[in-house]
């Protein structure tokens, strides 16, 4: 009797002082991409646009995007004279085309805070151009 209970005792507390089970961390950070849509632009829909590579997608996700909207197209143009648009979303971002008039340009940068780390990705740079095989233009990724 005294065996069994003494047994008892010391899975209590072996139960107790036993390794806990841990949640395993949730890993966020800035997007490692923000891609464009790649079909026929259609100004009726806007632009979507599309991050990506931010971490597990059970951690709730708020980004501001930072759209920098430029006449300029070419890779030299000067984001201090670009129009700037701050907009809170998730990992997708639709621009409407009252936002991109007839600017050919966009540079886009997001930041966002992760477990109290505030983080932002590199700045990608998109152009529109005039496909001529299909005769209609696209969006596409430009090198800054």
């Amino acid at each position: 009797m005294k065996i069994t209970h003494w047994l008892v005792v010391a899975m209590r507390i072996s139960t107790a002082t036993g390794c806990k089970h841990e949640q395993p961390a949730t890993f966020c950070d800035a997007p490692e991409l923000i891609a464009v849509q790649s079909t026929c632009y259609n100004p009726t829909n806007g632009l979507v646009l599309q991050a990506s590579n931010y971490g597990s997608p059970d951690q709730p996700v708020q980004f501001n995007w930072m759209v920098y909207i430029q006449k300029d197209t070419s890779t030299a143009a000067d984001l201090n004279v670009a129009r700037v648009k701050t907009i809170v979303s998730n990992d997708m971002l639709t621009l409407p085309d009252s936002v991109l008039k007839t600017d050919g340009r966009l540079v886009v940068k997001i930041a966002t805070t992760c477990s109290g780390k505030a983080t932002t990705t590199k700045y990608y740079a998109f152009v529109k151009r005039l496909k001529t095989v299909s005769s209609c233009y696209q969006w596409e990724s430009q090198k800054i």
